[in-house]
Order: structure tokens, then sequence, then C-alpha cells
């Protein structure tokens, strides 16, 4: 979150963050109505633990681009 602050220009800050958490107050529903759907197939074991090893996934996806990103800032090469 603090990267997004200094890298989202400060005119654009309010409504990059305003469609940020508007996307994430979209997603919880979506994601219980989800669950709900898929727990009538999987036992509750099996989904807890599939939605974590997905949300470590595109944590780390997500952390290796923002690295990329904030090395490019910092004035460092980026290595392919």
């Amino acid at each position: 979150m603090a990267y997004a602050q200094g890298s989202v220009e400060e005119n654009m800050r309010g409504r990059v963050f305003s469609t940020f958490l508007s996307v994430s107050k979209i997603a919880s529903p979506i994601a219980l109505l989800l669950s709900g759907y898929l727990i009538e197939f999987v036992s509750i074991k099996m989904l807890c633990t599939s939605s974590g090893i997905l949300l470590m996934v595109l944590l780390l996806k997500l952390g290796v681009m923002n690295l990329g990103s904030v090395m490019q800032v910092n004035g460092e090469k980026k290595n392919k």
C-alpha cells in the first residue's frame, strides 16, 4: 500500500484508492458466494487449504512483480 501511495500521482490518489477499496469490498461477497457453492463439493479443510495455497501463489506473484518495479524506481536494473 505504501508503494502504491508513492507511485500514484498526488492528484489521482483519491480516485485510485477509492477504486481499490471498492474492488476489495466487492470481492468479499463474491468470495463468500463462491466458497458457499464449492463447499457442497469439497470438504472445508480442502477448501481452506486450496484457498490458502492460491493466496500464497498470488501474493508471491504480485510480490515479484512489485519488487521489479521497486528496483526500477530505485535506479537498479531489473533482471529477467
